[in-house]
């Protein structure tokens, strides 16, 4: 479930949702309500949040506290996913993939400008420490001279 939230909705949305949630049950003033954290920007913020409101929705369930809840309703519909949870999962592979893809065109991008640099030394190498030959009427002459 939380695989699905992280992946659908952004963390500010998330985050969003939180606040609203917490400071509903904290207006119906119930003892042992898990306390609220502000949680700080890191990579596993998402899911810490996504933690965080699935602890407050256990704890509403176990009080049977639902029904003093208000309802809450969706102002944009495009943000509830109309997929199934399994279908779901499916997307945020491809989403994945579709990452993981630009990841490795960049590297190869960079491996492959790399690996012309490599070959333009190499060639300035061979330019600078070929030996010249110049015939002349008596013969071959070589020089050691360097460009």
């Amino acid at each position: 479930m939380k695989h699905v939230i992280t992946s659908f909705y952004s963390e500010d949305e998330i985050c969003v949702a939180k606040d609203v949630l917490f400071e509903d049950v904290s207006g119906l003033k119930v003892d042992g309500q898990p306390r609220y954290v502000k949680r700080q920007k890191s990579d596993n913020r998402g899911r810490l949040m996504c933690d965080d409101i699935l602890d407050l929705l256990m704890f509403i369930d176990e009080r049977k506290l639902i029904d003093n809840l208000l309802m809450y309703a969706a102002v944009n519909l495009e943000k509830i996913p109309d997929l199934k949870p399994e279908e779901l999962e499916l997307v945020c592979i491809s989403r994945k993939l579709d990452e993981l893809d630009k990841r490795i065109t960049s590297v190869e991008a960079s491996s492959c400008a790399e690996v012309i640099m490599c070959k333009l030394d190499d060639l300035n190498c061979l330019h600078k420490d070929h030996y010249w030959t110049k015939w002349s009427s008596v013969g071959v002459i070589h020089s050691n001279l360097l460009l």
